[in-house]
């Protein structure tokens, strides 16, 4: 298990989703109540150039006020480049090309998560699946970082972001 009060990789499926509080779409309302806790409570985002970028073309007009405040507070923090991972995930020999294809499009959220607090928040399960069966194979890593899934483990991710000393599950671990 692993105290909350960390820094997060937040992926731009949810800074796309987000539609704000009075959202009527459960993931649109999901996402936009994630971004307000998180700039609530004492949670740090981190982000590479590559993220950062990819935030900004998908991001809705309700995120783009979230990113503006998490830069204001200095709540965002920046990460260096490194994608380490990418001929890791080309020699795997346990994935299919559209696995990999998959992979290589995620690999700098954990790429960004080995390089802060191992935490990824997404939606994005079919991701999540592929990168346990890259764990399997090149461990590493990928063994501490946890990817918490917006739509599955929303409960216990709104509890551990709420209150400062819940704790996320092991069962999120990639």
């Amino acid at each position: 298990m692993i105290v909350f009060n960390k820094m997060v990789i937040i992926d731009a499926d949810i800074l796309r989703s987000a539609g704000g509080i009075n959202a009527q779409n459960e993931v649109s309302l999901f996402s936009s109540q994630l971004l307000s806790l998180v700039l609530e409570k004492n949670i740090k985002v981190g982000c590479d150039q590559k993220l950062f970028l990819e935030w900004k073309q998908h991001k809705s007009r309700y995120s783009s006020k979230w990113l503006s405040s998490m830069i204001s507070k200095r709540k965002l923090l920046r990460l260096p480049e490194d994608n380490d991972m990418s001929s890791s995930i080309s020699d795997a020999e346990n994935l299919t090309t559209e696995q990999k294809r998959i992979a290589l499009k995620d690999s700098h959220l954990i790429s960004n998560a080995i390089n802060s607090d191992k935490i990824v928040i997404s939606k994005d399960d079919r991701a999540r699946t592929i990168f346990c069966l890259l764990k399997e194979e090149i461990g590493g890593s990928l063994i501490e970082i946890y990817w918490v899934s917006l739509m599955t483990k929303k409960d216990t991710l709104f509890e551990s972001i709420s209150n400062r000393y819940a704790h996320i599950d092991d069962a999120c671990k990639l």
